[in-house]
């Protein structure tokens, strides 16, 4: 199989594309959400559509960028530093306390099983 200039030229454009589209999705998608929050200020008062709201959002993005095919992880990175940015700010204060102890427990939870699945698969392939 041969790798030429124009092949690499090719991966770069494809690359870049898929980039610049999830980069937008994600931003897209975290500015919606807190255009809404800040818009409908009578979703303060109900802390659990708040918390819905926003882990919804995250999905969302997370599920259209699989569905068009472009890099559903770096739209949900996207989309999670915008939230953090703007839509942090429109959340009450309960409903802040529940998201950020949620997302630290959800994130523990992963970290602890990649360390399950890497250590079983050390011990393993010994």
């Amino acid at each position: 199989v041969q790798f030429g200039i124009r092949d690499f030229g090719k991966v770069m454009v494809i690359f870049s594309g898929i980039t610049m589209v999830s980069v937008m999705l994600g931003v897209a998608c975290g500015l919606l959400c807190s255009m809404i929050s800040k818009k409908f200020p009578m979703i303060r008062n109900h802390p659990e559509i708040e918390m819905g709201m926003t882990f919804f959002f995250a999905y969302a993005c997370y599920c259209i960028g699989e569905i068009v095919e472009m890099s559903g992880i770096m739209a949900l990175f996207f989309c999670a530093i915008v939230l953090a940015h703007y839509h942090s700010h429109n959340l009450s204060d309960s409903s802040k306390v529940a998201v950020q102890s949620t997302v630290q427990a959800l994130g523990f939870f992963a970290e602890t099983a990649v360390f399950v699945v890497l250590g079983i698969t050390a011990v393993v392939s010994f």
